[in-house]
C-alpha cells in the first residue's frame, strides 16, 4: 500500500511539474490590456483544477508580475487566496500574502518564469506600494545588474532594513542564504551592511536555533579581501563573543582573526573590550517596563526600529512602557499584531504617548485656558482656588518635567493634556508602525488613553470627600482576580418613585474609551446644574468597568456572554454574580431600574464618534427612537452617525438579562475618541458620556407609558421573590420557634429568574 501511495504521490507532482508551465506560459508573455478580463477568467478556471494553497499563490504572483495592475475583477480569486476577505487593493494582497508564506517568495525567485525584463514591472510596481522587501530579493536573483536600484532603495525606505530581518527570522533557515547573498552586494559594493555587524550576528543566531552558523565566516573572508577591514574584524569578534561556549565556532572565529588582524593576545584583548562595550550598553539598552493596562514586549531592537509584540489577547488596543528609548531623535516603533488583528481598522489611527505614570490620578488632569489667560484644572474635585494653574504658555502641574510640558498643548494653545497623539503612523497586514520624536528617556504609548484602577481608586476617593448624600460609591463584590467591583450611584434617596437608569462601560475590558465616557456621564450628574436638576425626578447608577481584570490584563472579550441562563449545575463567574445580585437587590428594595445602557467603543476607522450599532429585536422602533433622539442632542461638534449594524437581542449580555427578566429598555452605544477624521481629547470624550446620559435621561422622563408599565412588571417580579424567600420558612422546631433555612445563592435560580 505504501508503495502504491509513493507512486500515486510521484504521479502527481510530476504531472504538476509537466502541466504547470503550459497553464502559465502563455498568459505571460502575450498578454495585454484587451484580453485582460478573458485572462483572468481563463486564470480562475486554472486555480480551480489545482488543489492546494500553493500553486494557486505562485499563480496569481505570476500575474502581478506580468500584469502589473491594481484592479477588482480580480476580487473572484483573491477570495479563494484569503479566506474570502474582501480586499481593497490586488498589490496589497500580494504583499500580505507573501508575508504570510515567505517560502512563495523563494518558488518565485527560483522559477524560470520570471524573466528577467518584467524586472522593471515588478520595480514599478513595489515602489509604488512601498514593497522594498520583495524588491530586494528578487533584485538579489539576478545579482548586481541592479544594484543602483538597490541603493536606491535603502536610502529612500528606512524600514527595508527592519523587513529583512523580520521576514527571514519568521521563514525557515534556509533563507539563509538568501539573506548573505544580498548582505554581499550590499557590503561588497556599497561599503555598508544592512545592520550593525552585532545586529546581524543577533539575526543569524535567531534564524540558526542557536547553533550560530559558521555561513557569516564567507561575509568575512569577502569583506577582507574588499578592503573592507573594519567590518570584517568586527564580524569575527562579535562570531567568538555569541560562540564562547561552543569551541569550535569560538576557534573558527580566532583562527581567521589570528589569520588576518593579530596574534592570539590580540583576539583576547579586542574581545574583552567588546565585552565591556556591549555591557555599557546593555545597562543603557532599551527595555519595556512591565505592568498591568501594558500588553507589548521587545521582539527586536535595530538600528531602525523597536520590533514589539503583543502579551495578551488584544482585539483593539496595545499599550507599552519604554525605558532608555533614544531621545531627540525620530524613532520608528513596530507593533507585530496576532493573525487575527484587525490593523485594516487602524487606518489613520492616532495612538497616544505621555511621560506620566499611567498608575497615578494626577495624570489624567488636564487644563484650558479661559479667555482672560489663565490655565484653570478640569479636575471636578478641586476647589474654585485650586483649579488656577498660572497664566504661562503651558499650565502649572507636576505630571512631566517643564522641559517636556508644551509637547502636550493642543494645536490652538488652549488645552493642556499629559495625552498627546501621535500623527505619524502606518499599518500593515497584521502590522502597525509608529514613528515620533521623544524628548524623555521614559515613554508610555498606548492605542487611545488607558483607564487604570489607580485614577478610579482616586476618583472614588473624590466622590466620597463631596459628602453628599445623594452620590454614594457603593462597593459590591471582587472580580476573578480579586479586584473590587463599583456602582456610583447617584439620586438614590429611597424616593422609590423615580425610575433608575443604569449606565456602564467596560464590559470588553480593554475598550478604554467606554469607561471614560461612563465616568464622563458621572461627572455630569455631579458637577453640573443641568444634571443635578434632574436628580428630583430620576436616579442613575454607574457602573465604570464590569470587568476590571481584563482592563488591567489587556484582554477583550472575557465577561461579555457570560449573563446566559445557565442549567440546575451552572456556574457563572462572580462578576457576573455581583452584578446581576446587585440589580435584583434594586428592584427587591422597591426601586425600578427603568433602563440598562451599554457603552462599548470600536476600532479608529469601524465607526465616527457616536453609533448605536444595534437595535433590540423585540422593539426596534423604540431603539430608533431613542437613538434619534440622543443624536439630535448631541453637539455637532460630535461626528455620528444615524445608521445601525444589526437588529437583534443579545440575551447573554448583561443589559440583555436585565431586559429578558425585568423588562429593563435594552441600550448599546459605540464611542470612539480616536475616530481619524475627529479625534477627541480626554475632556471631549468624557463630555460625551454626559451629552448621552443627559439625553437618555430627558427621553425616561418623558416616557411616562414605558415607567408605568416597568414599574407593575417589576412589582409583580418582587411579590414572586418574596413568596419564594417565604417558602424558605420551615415549620416549628422542637423547642416551638419558626426555623428559617439559610438562604445560600444560586447562580441558576439568580441568573435565570432573577433569584
Amino acid at each position: 500500500m505504501i508503495k502504491r501511495l509513493f507512486v500515486r504521490i510521484f504521479t502527481l507532482t510530476l504531472l504538476l511539474h509537466l502541466v504547470t508551465p503550459f497553464i502559465f506560459a502563455d498568459h505571460i508573455d502575450d498578454f495585454n490590456a484587451k484580453n485582460y478580463k478573458s485572462y483572468l477568467t481563463q486564470l480562475d478556471e486554472d486555480l480551480a483544477g489545482i488543489t492546494g494553497r500553493r500553486p494557486q499563490i505562485l499563480s496569481l504572483c505570476r500575474a502581478v508580475i506580468a500584469i502589473n495592475k491594481t484592479d477588482q475583477d480580480l476580487k473572484p480569486v483573491i477570495n479563494r487566496l484569503n479566506n474570502d476577505q474582501d480586499l481593497v487593493s490586488f498589490a496589497n494582497n500580494f504583499y500580505q500574502l507573501l508575508e504570510q508564506d515567505i517560502s512563495v517568495l523563494n518558488a518565485i525567485m527560483s522559477s524560470r518564469y520570471v524573466y528577467a525584463n518584467t524586472i522593471p514591472q515588478i520595480i514599478s510596481l513595489c515602489k509604488e506600494h512601498d514593497y522594498s522587501f520583495v524588491t530586494l530579493c528578487i533584485l538579489t536573483k539576478f545579482g548586481s545588474s541592479y544594484l543602483e536600484q538597490v541603493n536606491a532603495l535603502l536610502s529612500i525606505n528606512k524600514n527595508i532594513r527592519y523587513d529583512i530581518e523580520r521576514d527571514f527570522i519568521e521563514s525557515n533557515s534556509k533563507n539563509l542564504r538568501l539573506m548573505n547573498s544580498l548582505i554581499n552586494i550590499i557590503a561588497l559594493e556599497h561599503g555598508e551592511l544592512p545592520f550593525s555587524a552585532r545586529e546581524y550576528m543577533d539575526l543569524a543566531l535567531k534564524i540558526d536555533d542557536g547553533k550560530m552558523s559558521l555561513t557569516s565566516i564567507t561575509n568575512v573572508d569577502l569583506l577582507y579581501k574588499n578592503n573592507k577591514l573594519d567590518l570584517a574584524k568586527e564580524l569575527l569578534l562579535m562570531n567568538a563573543y555569541y560562540n564562547e561556549e561552543k569551541p569550535q565556532a569560538y576557534n573558527t572565529a580566532m583562527f581567521h582573526y589570528t589569520q588576518r588582524f593579530g596574534d592570539r593576545d590580540a583576539f583576547i584583548n579586542d574581545l574583552n573590550a567588546l565585552k565591556k562595550e556591549l555591557a555599557a550598553k546593555k545597562a543603557n539598552e532599551i527595555m519595556m517596563v512591565a505592568g498591568d493596562y501594558l500588553n507589548l514586549k521587545i521582539d527586536m531592537v535595530t538600528q531602525t526600529a523597536i520590533v514589539l509584540k503583543q502579551t495578551s489577547k488584544s482585539r483593539n488596543y496595545f499599550a507599552g512602557k519604554f525605558a532608555n528609548i533614544p531621545i531627540n531623535k525620530e524613532v520608528i516603533i513596530r507593533i507585530d499584531m496576532p493573525e487575527d488583528a484587525t490593523t485594516m481598522l487602524w487606518n489613520g489611527l492616532n495612538p497616544v504617548y505621555t511621560y506620566g505614570d499611567i498608575n497615578k490620578y494626577e495624570t489624567y488632569e488636564t487644563f484650558s485656558k479661559g479667555k482672560d489667560g489663565v490655565w484653570r484644572s478640569n479636575d471636578i474635585f478641586k476647589l474654585k482656588e485650586e483649579k488656577d494653574a498660572g497664566k504661562g504658555m503651558v499650565p502649572i502641574q507636576n505630571i512631566v518635567k517643564e522641559e517636556a510640558a508644551a509637547e502636550f498643548l493642543s494645536a490652538d494653545g488652549n488645552y493642556w493634556s499629559a495625552f498627546q497623539n501621535i500623527t505619524k503612523t502606518s499599518e500593515g497586514a497584521n502590522r502597525f508602525s509608529l514613528t515620533h520624536t521623544f524628548t524623555q528617556p521614559e515613554v508610555t504609548i498606548s492605542m487611545r488613553v488607558p483607564f487604570t484602577d489607580g485614577f478610579l481608586e482616586e476618583y472614588l476617593d473624590g466622590i466620597l470627600a463631596l459628602d453628599r448624600d445623594d452620590i454614594v460609591a457603593r462597593h459590591i463584590g471582587f472580580s476573578t482576580a480579586g479586584n473590587e467591583l463599583y456602582a456610583i450611584e447617584v439620586g438614590l434617596d429611597g424616593n422609590h418613585k423615580k425610575p433608575v437608569i443604569v449606565l456602564y462601560g467596560g464590559e470588553d475590558g480593554d475598550e478604554y474609551d467606554s469607561i471614560w465616557a461612563a465616568v464622563g456621564a458621572a461627572n455630569w450628574l455631579i458637577s453640573t446644574k443641568e444634571g443635578s436638576q434632574l436628580l428630583d425626578r430620576i436616579a442613575v447608577v454607574i457602573i465604570p468597568t464590569l470587568d476590571p481584570d481584563g482592563g488591567i490584563n489587556c484582554s477583550y472579550g472575557s465577561l461579555a456572554d457570560a449573563y446566559q441562563v445557565l442549567d440546575v449545575r451552572g456556574h457563572a463567574p462572580t462578576e457576573v454574580i455581583s452584578f446581576t445580585k446587585y440589580i435584583r437587590d434594586l428592584i427587591a428594595d422597591g426601586y425600578t431600574v427603568s433602563s440598562m445602557t451599554a457603552l462599548h467603543n470600536v476600532e479608529c476607522t469601524e465607526a465616527p464618534n457616536f453609533l448605536c450599532p444595534v437595535y433590540d429585536l423585540r422593539d426596534s422602533a423604540k431603539s430608533e427612537e431613542l437613538h434619534k433622539y440622543i443624536n439630535d442632542r448631541l453637539p455637532d461638534t460630535y461626528m455620528k452617525s444615524e445608521e445601525h449594524w444589526m437588529t437583534s437581542f443579545p440575551d447573554k449580555r448583561f443589559n440583555g438579562w436585565a431586559s429578558q427578566l425585568f423588562g429593563s429598555t435594552f441600550a448599546a452605544y459605540e464611542v470612539n475618541g480616536r475616530y481619524p477624521a475627529r479625534v477627541l481629547n480626554l475632556d471631549e470624550l468624557q463630555g460625551l458620556g454626559g451629552h448621552i446620559l443627559s439625553a437618555i435621561c430627558e427621553y425616561t422622563i418623558y416616557d411616562v407609558d414605558k415607567t408605568r408599565h416597568l414599574k407593575e412588571r417589576q412589582a409583580e417580579w418582587r411579590a414572586g421573590f418574596m413568596e419564594y424567600l417565604e417558602s424558605l420558612v420551615c415549620h416549628e422546631d422542637d423547642e416551638g420557634e419558626e426555623e428559617h433555612i439559610h438562604y445560600y445563592l444560586s447562580p441558576y435560580l439568580l441568573l435565570n429568574k432573577g433569584y
